[in-house]
């Protein structure tokens, strides 16, 4: 018997990279959008994370003041260390504007999409503006 080396021919790699191609093909648009759901839940769940600690600032304050006392932040540090929250801050940009002793409460991605929602009804769901 003579030694047979036991390899892959040419057509056979080739018909392995072309199946691999069509299934990428199939997956990667569900894959983003996929991706891009869990980052608008991630901007809806932040918000209202936000507005909840804003009650328990309150509450534990004894007040009627919200954070930011006065004017606007968007600084996150500021606002984990004053509300005791960890967001996170790779996919939104967080601000909090006070005006006339209402907070604003906004989240807003690179992409346009804004969530906001107000102390002055914080039992709504926060309002999409330019996400699709």
């Amino acid at each position: 018997m003579k030694n047979r080396k036991l390899a892959f021919t040419l057509v056979e790699l080739m018909i392995v990279v072309l199946v691999v191609a069509i299934l990428a093909t199939i997956g990667i648009p569900g894959y983003l959008k996929s991706k891009k759901r869990a980052i608008q839940k991630e901007g809806i769940s932040s918000v209202k994370l936000i507005a909840a600690a804003e009650r328990i600032y309150r509450m534990e304050r004894d007040s009627y003041f919200y954070y930011p006392n006065s004017g606007a932040i968007s600084t996150v540090g500021d606002i984990n260390d004053n509300l005791k929250l960890f967001l996170n801050t790779s996919n939104w940009t967080y601000t909090l504007t006070n005006t006339g002793g209402v907070i604003q409460i906004q989240a807003a991605n690179s992409s346009g999409c804004t969530y906001t929602i107000s102390t002055s009804n914080l039992d709504v769901e926060p309002t999409p503006s330019g996400c699709i």
